[in-house]
């Protein structure tokens, strides 16, 4: 449904929810019976305040009547999950997903730099900033971790369409001062003033976050980095975000640049990068010494499935993640993902699962992913990634009630293939495999329709 038709409704009064209700409560990847990880309530009632926030959570009977008052908003026989946190996409890649043919460096070259180029210019920045969150919004997408453009204005263009959505965006201006194109190149000192700014007008606004973000350290120089660690030092509540061991083209290249180094991940740890704010985005092929560090500073790591295998960069061994309980989460990496679908990521990442196990023979760095552990990746797990395990990611009391409804219906055949299951954990399989965006009939926010599917 276009931007224009989509159903807005205001804050303010109770809300009762009825549906099939599921979401995770813990990290399913450490629970002896996974099941234990997951709540579900078959004939479910949600609650939701007048702040958009989850009053009560139990059986429809029973919430319906304790809040005889509330207005009820009937999706019986639809499923109800929490909204979908997408953990690493490119704001200026956009319109270019989908580019032909080649690997990383290559493609970056080719297709990105030319296309982020074009983000000088704030009125181009305005218009694809607002094709990019209604494309999220309409994907089940409620949480977005963002690189931004190179530049400033582009940038502030892309909270500010955030902010007029009410959509929760962590983002930062993207960092680089060597070996790219010089239109995307800004020196330390300017970069840090730009980004000073940004922070200063739209960290903390409503659902906005601040992000320092060095595109990777290949394009950053010791100056650059320490830029980011200075901004971090006086923001400690801001985030980083990177790229990290995502193809063997670029760890030589970063070997070359930094042969001080003891590894990629050291770089990051030589400038003071390192810590439970820290997202990289890949880590395919970090090794059992970075994966050891990374654990032990308590950084997060972002699971690109589909972009990886269209980039030919590699497979992730996440079961190497989860034997150190490393923080993984998903992301679509938009424009080397195919797609802005986290059940189409959570596809992909059963595949390179299966990949490995059974195809490589490599069961020791692979795990065979449940509709279950899928349903986590995409949602909890994206909330753990950002600290914000108390406010998204769950459907739990107190929890904003950002949520979307799967409409069977929607989908002739995905309905008749749903019968032919035996448990709630099959059926969120099945929507891993073969869910997408026709299957959203609504995505709510606090509480509020920000979409409805036509």
């Amino acid at each position: 449904m276009s931007e224009n038709k989509a159903i807005q409704e205001s804050v303010g009064q109770y809300k009762l929810v009825r549906g099939t209700i599921c979401h995770l409560i813990s990290d399913p990847f450490y629970e002896q019976d996974e099941t234990r990880a997951l709540e579900v309530f078959e004939d479910g009632g949600l609650v939701i305040d007048s702040t958009g926030r989850v009053l009560a959570l139990g059986a429809f009977a029973q919430m319906a009547k304790a809040h005889p008052a509330a207005r009820l908003i009937d999706r019986s026989g639809c499923l109800i999950l929490p909204g979908l946190i997408d953990c690493h996409i490119h704001f200026p890649q956009t319109l270019v997903v989908g580019a032909f043919g080649e690997e990383l460096i290559d493609w970056l070259n080719k297709h990105m730099i030319p296309e982020e180029a074009k983000f000088h210019d704030p009125e181009y920045a305005a218009t694809v900033a607002s094709i990019f969150f209604q494309e999220l919004i309409a994907q089940g997408t409620t949480t977005a971790l963002i690189f931004g453009a190179h530049f400033e204005q582009a940038t502030k263009q892309a909270f500010a369409e955030a902010h007029r959505r009410g959509f929760r965006a962590l983002m930062g201006m993207t960092l680089s001062d060597r070996l790219m194109a010089p239109a995307l190149l800004s020196d330390p000192p300017a970069a840090y003033a730009a980004s000073k700014r940004l922070i200063d007008q739209w960290h903390n606004k409503g659902k906005l976050r601040y992000v320092v973000t060095p595109r990777f350290a290949p394009t950053c120089s010791p100056s650059m980095l320490e830029v980011c660690r200075e901004l971090l030092r006086e923001h400690p509540d801001a985030y980083l975000q990177t790229h990290l061991n995502e193809n063997h083209r670029e760890i030589a290249w970063v070997r070359e640049l930094f042969p001080f180094a003891s590894s990629y991940l050291d770089v990051y740890d030589r400038h003071g990068l390192l810590g439970r704010r820290s997202l990289f985005a890949h880590s395919v092929h970090s090794s059992d010494a970075e994966i050891a560090r990374l654990s032990e500073t308590e950084c997060r790591v972002i699971h690109c499935p589909s972009s990886n295998s269209f980039l030919g960069s590699g497979l992730l061994p996440l079961k190497k993640y989860v034997d150190r309980r490393v923080i993984v989460a998903l992301g679509s990496d938009i424009g080397g993902g195919t797609g802005y679908s986290l059940l189409q990521e959570m596809n992909q990442a059963y595949k390179v699962q299966m990949l490995q196990m059974f195809a490589l023979g490599e069961k020791r760095s692979a795990v065979k992913l449940s509709g279950i552990k899928l349903l986590y990746l995409g949602t909890l797990a994206g909330a753990v990634a950002l600290s914000l395990e108390g406010e998204i990611g769950s459907l739990q009391v107190g929890r904003c009630a950002d949520f979307l409804v799967i409409d069977p219906e929607r989908d002739t055949f995905f309905k008749a293939r749903l019968k032919n299951t035996s448990s709630v954990g099959e059926q969120l399989f099945l929507l891993g495999i073969l869910g997408s965006k026709q299957l959203i009939g609504e995505v709510y926010t606090d509480g509020v329709r920000v979409y409805q599917a036509a």
